[in-house]
Order: structure tokens, then sequence, then C-alpha cells
């Protein structure tokens, strides 16, 4: 099984700390105090612990979701990514470029628009959603994902949520 975890949070000066042997796959984050989104990944074993922490340096409006994905050939798990930043209604993970046939992508959006939760395009399945909000500020986050037939550009994936900065990646 491949193991994937979204982290989001809303500001940007604050750093995380993953648990041990999970590895980066992608960092984008808006401006100095906008929204920041992490991709990390690791190969289930048969030893995994029940929970796992994950540590911010400050307090922050921070969520995480994370996949089990199986079927997953783990000497080829994860072949190309991409991340995007922007801001308003619409959502964009950007496309990247497959070298396998018969694959997967999964697109990570996280917002700082905290009035509805983000909805992915009607193409894919969205596995999770979840937010961390207090008041009127917070984080939106979902995770979606796509067969993909063929190898090649992967074309853009969107989604909506309320008006904010958002971040959005593709792997």
């Amino acid at each position: 099984d491949l193991l994937l975890t979204q982290v989001t949070w809303d500001d940007a000066p604050a750093t995380v700390t993953p648990p041990a042997g999970w590895t980066e796959i992608t960092s984008i984050g808006q401006s100095a105090t906008g929204i920041v989104q992490r991709v990390y990944w690791r190969i289930r074993s048969n030893t995994e612990p029940a929970s796992y922490t994950w540590s911010f340096s400050k307090s922050v409006h921070g969520a995480l979701i994370l996949a089990d994905l199986t079927g997953v050939d783990t000497k080829q798990a994860i072949n190309a990514s991409g991340g995007q930043t922007g801001s308003g209604t619409a959502l964009f993970a950007p496309e990247v470029a497959s070298a396998y046939t018969n694959g997967m992508i999964v697109s990570f959006f996280g917002s700082t628009g905290v009035a509805s939760a983000i909805v992915p395009q009607a193409s894919m399945t969205t596995a999770s959603t979840t937010s961390a909000v207090s008041g009127a500020t917070g984080v939106q986050l979902a995770l979606a994902y796509e067969a993909i037939a063929s190898d090649g550009l992967t074309g853009l994936r969107t989604a909506t949520g309320a008006s904010g900065t958002y971040a959005g990646q593709t792997i």
C-alpha cells in the first residue's frame, strides 16, 4: 500500500515536522502569511503505528488527510508531481506528465475560503474532505483521484470552494 498525507495550514511562516519515515513529495505556499500545503508519502509496512503525530512550529489552523492506496506498484509509486497556488472560488491542480498507462492521479486541494466545502470536478472520486475552522478563519481540504488510461499529460484538475487563497497539487 501507498500512504499519502496532505497537510495544509494557513500561516506560511510556521513549519511542520512529519513523523519518522515520511518523505515529502511537494511543498507549495501562497505568501508569507498565506496557505501552505505539503504532500508526503511512505510505503505501508506490516508494523504501522496506531497513529502518527505531525508537529507545527507554532499554533496554526491546519488539517491533514491520510489516504491508504492499495494495489500500487511500490517500485514506481510516484512518477510525477506538480503544484500551484492562486485565489478565488475556482481551485486548480496542475496537469502532470504521467509515464505509465493504467495509472491514477491524485489531486490535493486546500483553501483559506471556509464558507463552504471544496468540491472536486465530477470526473474525480472524492476520497476525503476535512477542515480546520475557527470563526471566519482556517482551511478546507479535499483529496480526489481519477484513473488514467494512458501515459502523457493528465490535464488540469479543478475544484470549487469558498473564495480564499488556495493550493492545488497533483501526483
